[in-house]
């Protein structure tokens, strides 16, 4: 792994980008490119799954149906669609990782409320899915790994917090929430920080090669010209003969 890092004059672990600056923003390129198509699939199935689980909530008898649906239909609903149609727009290149990083946010934060505003019943399963969303992170919204990681302790912070405040059904010892929480971090990060060397190892092997397909490209045309002026040598030296004879 460090000797093909050494083709983008190393790597920084700090920042976890490359140290050369027209690699890092050539990957940024090739990174955004790939995963437009993908990030508007993901954001639309992010609307249907969340009618989906409306319908689903209205159904189980939840008190707080409202609320619940409130957040749905005036929090992620409305930013799922805008960031949507931004996807569209210019700006977006330069500020996809971002929009990207606070609608995950956003919608980890909804998902964290109505897990505090459930029925018992129905709070295990947005609890699990709170868990499930920050391993998500990591992987499924093609984040740098930096700004998966700021987004997931940003709603790790704001779950404790909001422990404190609101009440909640689900009874899990402060200690096993802790413990559980931190499984779920390292269940993230671990696969997060290997696809994110993958995909830049990957990265760096296609330049690699397609460097060398260029080198043997330009090989392939002089050997051709060599052969070609050969030729015509030869065919010069054969009508000299048999004018000749």
């Amino acid at each position: 792994m460090p000797s093909v890092f050494k083709n983008a004059n190393g790597f920084n672990w700090l920042k976890f980008k490359f140290r050369d600056k027209n690699i890092e923003i050539q990957y940024q390129e090739d990174i955004f490119n790939s995963s437009l198509l993908y990030l508007r699939i993901i954001l639309g199935m992010s609307i249907l799954l969340s009618l989906i689980l409306q319908i689903s909530d209205s159904k189980s008898g939840q008190t707080s149906l409202m609320d619940i649906a409130g957040i749905r239909l005036l929090l992620h609903l409305p930013l799922t669609i805008i960031v949507i149609f931004l996807t569209f727009s210019e700006f977006f290149r330069d500020l996809w990782q971002y929009m990207i990083a606070l609608w995950c946010f956003f919608t980890g934060m909804g998902i964290l409320f109505i897990y505090f505003i459930s029925i018992h019943t129905v709070s295990m399963i947005y609890y699990t899915s709170f868990h499930v969303f920050i391993m998500a992170l990591f992987i499924a919204f093609r984040l740098r790994f930096l700004y998966a990681l700021c987004t997931g302790i940003c709603l790790i912070i704001l779950y404790f917090a909001t422990e404190t405040i609101l009440p909640h059904t689900v009874e899990i010892n402060h200690l096993n929430r802790i413990l559980m929480i931190g499984i779920t971090l390292a269940t993230g990060i671990i696969p997060g920080i290997g696809l994110e060397i993958i995909q830049r190892r990957d990265f760096l092997l296609r330049i690699k090669t397609n460097q060398r397909k260029v080198v043997i490209q330009n090989r392939n045309h002089e050997l051709q010209l060599i052969l070609n002026d050969r030729s015509s040598s030869l065919e010069k030296a054969y009508n000299s003969d048999e004018k000749s004879n």
